[in-house]
Parts: C-alpha cells; sequence; structure tokens
C-alpha cells in the first residue's frame, strides 16, 4: 500500500445459518496464507466472537462482562496497525442496533469499510433457524415460532430476535447507511446440490483473490437437527428450564455433547408447511427486488435467493412419545464414553467403575427399549 493509501476492510456481518462457520473456517484454515498475500484476518481463536460480544454488549448466561471487555478496541487497533486489507468476521454483528452499528464504522473510520453479508433462501433458513434456537435452550413449538416470523419485522416476542438477524433489507440498510452501493456486497448461498465450495469461491471473490492460493477448508460437523431430536430437545430443554439449570452445565452437557450426538443420528428433516413455504417465496421476492433497487454488489445469483423447492420431512409438533424414546435411547448411549472418561481413576471400585457407569447407561437405555416395545404390543384377551 503506497504512503497515504486508506486500508480496506471487508466486514462479513452474517446473516446466521448462511454459510457463516464454513467461511470463518475457510478463513482460519487460511490465515497464514491470507497474511502472505497483505489479507490480515485477525486475531485467534474465538476473538472475533468476544469481539462482537463486546461491540453489541452482550454475553452468555453467566457470562462475566469482563471477559469481553476491550476485545472490540483491540480487535480495531490490530486492523489499524496492519498496512493492507482486513477482514471482520462474525454472524452476530448482523443483528447490531443502528447506534452500534454506526460506532463500529466510526471506529473503522481509518479505513474504506465494504460490508459483506451472506444470505440463503428463506425456505431452508426457517427450519434451520428454528432447531438453532432449540440448541441454544430455546422452547415453544415450532408451529408457534412460524407464525411469530410471519408477522414479519420488526417483529414481537420470538420473533424480534428472528428478525433482527434474518430480515435482510433492513440489516442492509443498517449496515450500508452512507456507503456506495459497490462497497456493500450480497454473497447468495449457492443451492443444494452445487459443489461444496462455491460458497467460499464467492466470498473470495469479493476479496479480490485468487481461489486458486486459498483452498477451501474441510466441512467441519454442522449438521441439523432432524424432526424427531428437534422435539426431543424441546422437551429436555423446557424440563431444564423449571429446573434452572446453569447455563455452563446446559453447554457442556447438551449443547456440546447432546445435542451434536443427536443431530447425527440421521432421522427425517424438518419440513416446512405449504402454506408456510409459499409466504417465504413470497418474501424472498421482495428481498431480490429490494436489494436490485439498492444497487448492491452480488456475488453469485439472486435468483439463489428464491426457493426452489419445499424442505420436506416431519412435522417436530407430531413426533409421538416412542420415536423421542428411540432419540432418548441413542442420546444417552452416546454419553456413556464421556461419562466413564470422566470417572475419577482413584476413586474407589465400589459402587460403580468407569465401566460400570457406562455398563448402567447402556442397561438403562436397554430395560427403556424392552418397556416401551411391551407397550406397543398388542394384548390378546
Amino acid at each position: 500500500m503506497s504512503p497515504g493509501d486508506r486500508p480496506t476492510v471487508y466486514f462479513h456481518i452474517g446473516v446466521p445459518k448462511s454459510g457463516t462457520t464454513y467461511v470463518q473456517q475457510c478463513l482460519r484454515a487460511n490465515r497464514q496464507a491470507l497474511r502472505a498475500a497483505g489479507v490480515l484476518y485477525p486475531g485467534k481463536g474465538d476473538s472475533q466472537f468476544r469481539a462482537c460480544q463486546d461491540l453489541l454488549d452482550w454475553r452468555i448466561g453467566g457470562q462475566d462482562k469482563g471477559s469481553t471487555a476491550g476485545a472490540w478496541s483491540h480487535l480495531v487497533r490490530q486492523i489499524e496497525r496492519w498496512p493492507g486489507t482486513s477482514v471482520i468476521d462474525h454472524e452476530l454483528f448482523c443483528g447490531a442496533s443502528q447506534p452500534i452499528v454506526d460506532r463500529a464504522l466510526a471506529d473503522l473510520a481509518f479505513a474504506d469499510v465494504h460490508i459483506v453479508l451472506t444470505a440463503r433462501d428463506f425456505a431452508r433458513q426457517l427450519p434451520a433457524v428454528w432447531q438453532t434456537r432449540l440448541r441454544t435452550g430455546a422452547g415453544g413449538s415450532y408451529a408457534l415460532f412460524l407464525a411469530a416470523v410471519r408477522s414479519g419485522p420488526p417483529g414481537r416476542g420470538t420473533a424480534r430476535p428472528f428478525w433482527n438477524n434474518q430480515g435482510v433489507p433492513t440489516i442492509l440498510e443498517r449496515w450500508a447507511a452512507g456507503l456506495p452501493p459497490e462497497q456493500v456486497h450480497v454473497v447468495t448461498v449457492p443451492p443444494s446440490g452445487s459443489e461444496p465450495d462455491l460458497l467460499w469461491l464467492r466470498f473470495l471473490g469479493v476479496l479480490g483473490l485468487d481461489p486458486a492460493a486459498f483452498p477451501g477448508a474441510p466441512r467441519g460437523a454442522n449438521t441439523s437437527l432432524g424432526a424427531t431430536e428437534s422435539a426431543l430437545l424441546r422437551r429436555i430443554n423446557e424440563t431444564v428450564a423449571k429446573q434452572n439449570l446453569p447455563w455452563p452445565v446446559y453447554v457442556r452437557a447438551i449443547k456440546h455433547r447432546l445435542a451434536p450426538a443427536l443431530a447425527g443420528r440421521g432421522g427425517p428433516a424438518i419440513e416446512l408447511p405449504e402454506d408456510v413455504y409459499a409466504w417465504a417465496v413470497e418474501w424472498s421476492e421482495t428481498v431480490v427486488a429490494d436489494i436490485r433497487r439498492a444497487g448492491y454488489d452480488v456475488a453469485g445469483d439472486l435468483a439463489d435467493l428464491v426457493p426452489r423447492s419445499r424442505p420436506t420431512g416431519a412435522d417436530p409438533d407430531a413426533v409421538d412419545a416412542a420415536e423421542q424414546l428411540d432419540a432418548a435411547i441413542a442420546g444417552l448411549l452416546s454419553l456413556a464414553p464421556a461419562a466413564a472418561r470422566g470417572y475419577p481413576r482413584n476413586a474407589p471400585r465400589t459402587p460403580a467403575r468407569p465401566s460400570t457407569v457406562a455398563g448402567r447407561l447402556v442397561g438403562l437405555a436397554r430395560r427403556l427399549r424392552r418397556t416401551d416395545q411391551s407397550s406397543r404390543s398388542p394384548v390378546s384377551d
């Protein structure tokens, strides 16, 4: 960069469930190669997430404010010291209010800021967002969630955080105010069945980088919950809420252990009702029209944002207890190895050794299955 030139910042703001985790994996995997090419992906670990928390003044559960204090300012200082291009990236930035957006852009006034937003067709977003809410301890039925969302932005109650983070036109209005439209980039998530790295290639195109030099990262496990697993997790969450389970315990035991195990079962997906699908198509068409009217730069095809097929599978509100029991047994068995590993090695061998802990879980699961099967057997006179 020549003396007097301004640095450039590409600010990727989301939206959630639009391939953002994959983009972050690719950025981390290519951090050194990007740096060699003059592009800084600052921080390490979850530092960009903590910077987002600090800017939004948002914490999880009983998280101490001191754990994130100053993280945003530290990120900005790293970028200010870098002579070339930098990338900020976290999907939760998209939900920032206008005063917070104004502060963020003012803090970056030393640079030419480009806003980057990844977006996906709405029919795929709705089930994905609902099951993701369950992973963070939420309850409530799928039908009530869909009804609340259909009330439209800005929404109230359950719908308000949804629209704050998924209302693409209003998100772009907040973040793009005062920026030339060519500095606002909408990256469309390719439809199902596309080349696996196509989203990453589109993102690199926004940065003006040669895709051959920055390969996509292997996709990590970010599997969605199916209808049966979602129904079970919803019941667990509603029970947990009554017991006031501490958030750190929920995160360790359910969010990071049980939920991923349930997501890997391969059960039926969450369907989108036909009437909601028709509404999602109409909404998506208005989003596409708004983006075209604003003149934003588009990486990909705006047609990707209009649903092409209705998500099919099962209604999570109609999953019967027997199916949920099967999912519960599978989830219980998945926790057995962790229970065994966590048992102290120097503990008395009675009443329970590590192998006995796992064995009891397996035995309990088998008894539950036998009980369920007998309850479903026809009774003869």
